[in-house]
Formats: structure tokens, C-alpha cells, sequence
């Protein structure tokens, strides 16, 4: 999981170095926010700057991971009701008057798997 946090706090912590030390603090903290091997690991001030910043970085790649992992557990509440929008279809109705009766857009209507499954069965 490459994604993280990057606070502006660490630039300002960092702003009175030279930039050249400061380009090493922010391309390592990168480094380990993504996951691949740190460049400066030789040099203990850039390292001190780096690891100032880990446990926060991980802790955002925590709470991240568990927003993905619960999501795809429990995914976003279906606001349409595909059957119902198939039934009223089959009844004749337009997708905007089906659209207006269940309180969505005409556009949700018109990409709904009950409306696509209606155009099929009255196709010729």
C-alpha cells in the first residue's frame, strides 16, 4: 500500500536546513511512505528528520487500508432497486415518470441493470 499522509508541519520542521538536506528528508520520507528502499540510510541527520515522521506515516497507511478493506467488505448502500425499476419499465412507464415515483434521477433510471434489462426483453 503506497498511499500516506505527507504533513506540512514536516516542511516547516525542515525549511532552515539546506535544501540539499532537505530534498534527501523529503525523498526518503517517500520513500518509506511507498514502501521501497531508503537512499540516505548513511547519513544520520537525514535519518533522524525520516524517522521523526514513520509512526505517523504508518499510522495513516493503517487507517487507509482499513477504509479500503472495509469498503470492499461492505461496499456503498445501493440507492436504486433494480427490480423495482424493471417491474415499473415492464409496466410501461418512461424513465423519468420511474425516476420521479422512486425519488432518483432519470439518469440513475436510464443506467440501471432493471431499465437495461427491459430494453433486452422488448427488443426485436
Amino acid at each position: 500500500m503506497g498511499n500516506f499522509v505527507f504533513y506540512k508541519d514536516w516542511i516547516k520542521n525542515i525549511e532552515d536546513l539546506p535544501i540539499e538536506a532537505q530534498d534527501k528528508i523529503i525523498a526518503d520520507i517517500v520513500r518509506y511512505g511507498v514502501g521501497t528502499e531508503l537512499a540516505h540510510e548513511e547519513e544520520p541527520t537525514i535519518q533522524m528528520a525520516v524517522n521523526f515522521t514513520k509512526k505517523a506515516i504508518d499510522i495513516s497507511k493503517a487507517k487507509y487500508k482499513a477504509k479500503v478493506d472495509f469498503g470492499k467488505a461492505h461496499g456503498k448502500a445501493k440507492k436504486i432497486d433494480d427490480k423495482e425499476i424493471y417491474e415499473l419499465a415492464r409496466e410501461g412507464m418512461k424513465s423519468a415518470e420511474i425516476a420521479e415515483i422512486l425519488g432518483i434521477s432519470k439518469s440513475s433510471v436510464d443506467h440501471s441493470d432493471g431499465w437495461r434489462q427491459r430494453k433486452k426483453e422488448f427488443a426485436f
